[in-house]
């Protein structure tokens, strides 16, 4: 199977073979300086940057492919993740962790020598997982039993499971000690206290129907959640208010007419 990686500036942007032969808008700021052919086998999930070790972290369904990410060489592989579909690091313990849905563990690793020490059950189809240093836990956010698991990041040990009411799918922390998630059935934001594990808030992200990928800006605090009827809907992790979405027009968007 012919996989590509692609570098983009100013933004790194990183994309599957899928994209590499779609041309860029026109005017775009966005510049492709590198394409890396990997090869192997699996399909393509989340894609994790160890930016101080510069590697890159790809979940290929049954194992995770570890990328040099100046090179494009391939330095590394975890096997026997069983649809795996993302990493989460933890820096200063130099540990990492995947989520592996088709057995619902997690198999915990040393980062330096890309080896697994452990593996922990969690909640049934972990899909996305994240580390968040202000409570030095992982989440995993469990497609099939609806929440998410929190465990210790040092001992590895599940501490704690938080319901969400609905299929997760990406989350973001915000490194303060809260931690938001998209819920896809219910067309919603859900934020929990990630050292209590109790819900806090639940967000609609009306226009956008059925959430899924996430990303925060910290410094402004911003939450940017794409959504599958062609809408990015930005919502301040505060109050939760809607402050934008887009584009307001998916086809004036792509055709550049007016709405």
């Amino acid at each position: 199977m012919k996989q590509t990686i692609i570098w983009a500036l100013p933004t790194v942007m990183c994309a599957a073979a899928a994209l590499g032969g779609q041309a860029q808008p026109a005017g775009s700021p966005l510049k492709v300086i590198k394409k890396y052919e990997l090869g192997g086998e699996g399909g393509w999930d989340y894609l994790t940057i160890d930016a101080e070790a510069r590697r890159l972290y790809i979940a290929r369904g049954s194992h995770v492919m570890v990328m040099d990410a100046d090179s494009g060489k391939v330095v590394g592989d975890l096997p026997k993740t069983t649809g795996v579909h993302g990493v989460a690091l933890a820096p200063k313990l130099k540990r990492g962790f995947t989520s592996n849905g088709g057995d619902s563990t997690v198999s915990i690793f040393d980062v330096p020598a890309l080896k697994e020490t452990a593996r922990v059950k969690v909640g049934t189809g972990p899909d996305a997982i994240l580390y968040d240093p202000a409570s030095d836990r992982v989440f995993t956010f469990n497609a099939g039993s609806k929440n998410a698991t929190a465990i210790a990041a040092d001992t590895g040990s599940v501490v704690g499971t938080v319901e969400l009411g609905g299929r997760p799918e990406a989350g973001v922390a915000d490194e303060k000690g809260m931690v938001y998630v998209n819920v896809l059935d219910k067309n919603e934001i859900v934020a929990f206290d990630a050292k209590q594990l109790t819900v806090k808030n639940r967000w609609p992200v009306a226009p956008g129907e059925q959430p899924t990928g996430l990303a925060m800006d910290l410094a402004s605090r911003r939450l940017f959640s794409t959504c599958r009827n062609d809408k990015m809907v930005v919502l301040d992790a505060v109050s939760g208010k809607v402050l934008d979405a887009l584009p307001p027009d998916s086809h004036s968007a792509r055709t550049g007419t007016a709405p």
